[in-house]
């Protein structure tokens, strides 16, 4: 009896960590779908990715992709340019209310007129299909109004660990 147990123990652990990778795998990559769409300049992508509380919270869809664009089109202006958009590994995935709950760290670089900014920051990332699909929010603008996590996110775990905020790294022009 005792080795019949300990079989089904290890096939749920190996069960348990073949959904882990495959989540992790899946968050990953959708991630790296935001990124290169933000990148490319497919705010559309960008919007229909996020998650459907901010895009409601920023007047629908088209006006969403209208700020993310207006916004851009400044930081070109100004001499920013994306240089690098690098997606890490997710942390721990969190269950509550039929819902999976990760964060992804990114890091970010931009050349700017006097240098290169390099920022650490994450996306939230959300799912309501076992982690087959993600909607994803910019953690930091999360992490830093409480209210607005609040009203955009009422469900999120407390037990959901952000990083904490990081100052951007200034590499100046040689």
């Amino acid at each position: 009896m005792k080795t019949r147990s300990m079989v089904i123990l290890v096939a749920a652990v190996i069960g348990l960590s073949a959904l882990a990778q495959e989540r992790s795998a899946s968050v990953v990559k959708q991630a790296g779908e935001v990124r290169d769409a933000t990148v490319k300049g497919d705010y559309s992508k960008v919007a229909e990715m996020s998650l459907d509380a901010i895009v409601a919270e920023l007047g629908g869809k088209e006006k969403m992709i209208d700020n993310i664009r207006k916004g851009m089109e400044q930081i070109k202006e100004r001499g920013f340019e994306i240089k690098a958009y690098n997606i890490g590994e997710p942390g721990a995935f969190i269950e509550k209310d039929r819902k999976t709950f990760v964060v992804v760290p990114t890091t970010m670089e931009m050349k700017f007129p006097k240098g290169l900014i390099r920022s650490k920051s994450f996306l939230l990332a959300i799912s309501s299909d076992m982690g087959k699909t993600w909607k994803f929010a910019d953690g930091a603008g999360i992490s830093k109004n409480p209210g607005l996590r609040e009203k955009l996110v009422p469900d999120l775990p407390k037990e959901l660990e952000f990083p904490k905020p990081a100052t951007p790294e200034i590499i100046p022009n040689p």
